[in-house]
């Protein structure tokens, strides 16, 4: 038996919630298109400590020289809006609760985590196959699209960068991330539980990933000049 939110998503309109094709079409292209199709060969895929050794590009002066990588957030950011939002993909009626908000909620995370995990798998590293993705730029749009309050948004994303730097890995990215959610979101915004739980099972997501299959995380850097 499908679940509920399946059978509406495939009938599109139904009592309870409203899906807004063109705006449905419009945040899954957003979400589900990899960004490592923007890579080209002057991109490398380099694990934490290879990016950082000190003959090498500073990381932040190569990431300013990538283009996709400041789309990256952007994109994340309006895919999310688009599909979260009660004024565009997904709407409810007036006045729904309980189940119905459940269910786009349900809706809204399966959407994302599939989106995360496109973006870790869909880049392959020629240098070394054992490695994914960090989806580091997605997640920081993603953040902001999901959590309401700016404040915490930008916390949350302090909190993470400060987390790679202090414990030189990309999994600390996730983990901070989680770490300021909970420790902050869960303090000021009591009234959105559910999506501050649904964030955090988002920023588990990757970490999981990598450690069921056993590989490690890479970010996109520029290859140095010869």
């Amino acid at each position: 038996m499908l679940c509920p939110c399946v059978v509406r998503l495939v009938g599109f309109r139904q009592p309870g919630m409203i899906f807004d094709r063109i705006y449905l079409i419009q945040a899954l292209i957003l979400l589900l298109f990899p960004l490592g199709l923007f890579f080209g060969k002057w991109v490398s895929l380099r694990q934490y400590s290879s990016s950082a050794v000190a003959d090498e590009f500073s990381l932040a002066r190569s990431w300013a020289t990538i283009p996709a990588l400041w789309v990256d957030p952007l994109r994340a950011y309006l895919g999310t809006l688009l599909l979260n939002d009660e004024n565009f993909a997904v709407r409810l009626p007036v006045g729904a609760k309980g189940d119905l908000i459940h269910e786009k909620l349900f809706l809204t995370v399966g959407v994302l985590a599939l989106a995360l995990m496109v973006q870790m798998f869909a880049v392959r590293n020629p240098e070394d196959d054992d490695t994914l993705l960090a989806p580091v730029g997605f997640t920081i749009g993603m953040i902001f699209a999901l959590i309401a309050m700016p404040a915490v948004a930008v916390l949350t994303t302090v909190v993470a960068v400060a987390s790679v730097a202090a414990f030189r890995s990309w999994h600390a990215f996730f983990l901070g991330a989680v770490v300021a959610v909970v420790g902050t979101g869960f303090l000021l915004m009591r009234g959105e539980k559910s999506m501050l739980g649904a964030v955090v099972l988002l920023l588990v997501e990757p970490v999981l990933i990598c450690v069921v299959v056993r590989r490690e995380f890479v970010i996109p850097v520029r290859r140095r000049p010869n």
